[in-house]
């Protein structure tokens, strides 16, 4: 059996009638999972990282993590990602009134 990831803000219904809920998982049989993977929409989903058989990440964790491997295989040192109130940031603008 293949664990199917849901990791989009919808429910995706596979061919074979099983729901994948939104941020859920499913359970199908391998040989349907390779046949539905090969279908048009499905395969758009998997794709973009909305439906996988890997541990759910998120599309963005997928996309930032597939960032990092490009950098460090053109040996650039990856960017650590932003960080909000830091200490020595300038304080936010007043409110306006």
């Amino acid at each position: 059996m293949a664990t199917i990831h849901n990791t989009g803000r919808t429910h995706i219904g596979l061919p074979n009638g099983v729901m994948v809920p939104a941020g859920g998982s499913a359970e199908v049989s391998e040989a349907d999972w390779k046949k539905y993977s090969e279908r048009k929409v499905i395969a758009y989903y998997v794709e973009e990282g909305i439906l996988s058989t890997k541990a759910p990440g998120g599309r963005k964790a997928a996309q930032q993590e597939a960032a990092v491997e490009e950098k460090k295989a053109e040996g650039e040192k990856p960017a650590e990602p932003a960080r909000t109130g830091a200490p020595g940031a300038p304080p936010a603008a007043p409110a306006r009134r």
